[in-house]
């Protein structure tokens, strides 16, 4: 059963609470894309914020659950003044990018082809919050 609580797909706004699964991050990933078609974000910026989001909603399924599938990792996008903003919440605690074993750049990753990310870490969950200027 998809266990998706919140979708809102339409004009600026994209919100999306997941399951912290591996397909569930694929399904947000697919959803987003096509959100974005719809909003007639070219080519090379989509491909960037996809990365960008691909890269935290992993993060957020893979670190944000602490193994506990009733903590939802929730996706919102809103398309305001040619800038996408990305948000990406879990329930997780943060832990510092330790690359090893080709692992651990998701950061870099996301700061290399966003124009800003921010990270807020509280004892309830991690917030990633990402720009792309379009």
């Amino acid at each position: 059963m998809n266990r998706a609580v919140l979708t809102r797909f339409g004009g600026t706004t994209f919100t999306r609470s997941i399951t912290p699964s591996p397909v569930q991050a694929a399904q947000v990933r697919h959803e987003f894309d096509a959100w974005l078609r719809r909003l007639d974000v070219e080519v090379t910026a989509r491909s960037e914020v996809l990365l960008a989001l691909s890269e935290a909603v992993s993060n957020a399924v893979e670190h944000g659950s602490n193994g506990r599938f009733d903590r939802p990792v929730v996706v919102t996008g809103t398309l305001r003044d040619d800038v996408v903003a990305v948000v990406v919440r879990d329930h997780g605690h943060w832990r510092e990018p330790m690359p090893h074993n080709g692992r651990g750049r998701g950061m870099g990753i996301m700061r290399t082809v966003m124009h800003e990310v921010t990270t807020e870490c509280t004892d309830h969950g991690t917030v990633v919050r990402m720009q792309h200027r379009l």
